[in-house]
């Protein structure tokens, strides 16, 4: 149990520490044109914004998009996600 304890203590150390590298956010409209594309194996992620608010020690937000859905990787495989009727 104490050694459980070392660990979380240790994480929350260095949480800690990395956080406090980080700048606070204010109220800003963000150009999804002038977000940096970050090309992932799966498709690209775009960050948002990293920082900390007067309500959260860490806030971030990124966005994820993905080349193809799992479900239609197969050649001429069709799937309706939605469907009317």
């Amino acid at each position: 149990m104490l050694r459980l304890a070392f660990i979380l203590s240790a994480a929350v150390c260095g949480f800690l520490a990395y956080a406090q590298n980080l700048e606070k956010l204010n109220t800003h409209v963000y150009n999804w044109n002038d977000l940096t594309v970050t090309k992932t194996e799966s498709g690209a992620r775009r960050q948002i914004f990293e920082g900390f608010t007067s309500a959260f020690t860490y806030f971030e937000v990124h966005v994820t998009t993905l080349n193809r859905l799992p479900c239609l990787s197969a050649p001429g495989q069709r799937v309706h996600l939605l469907s009317s009727g």
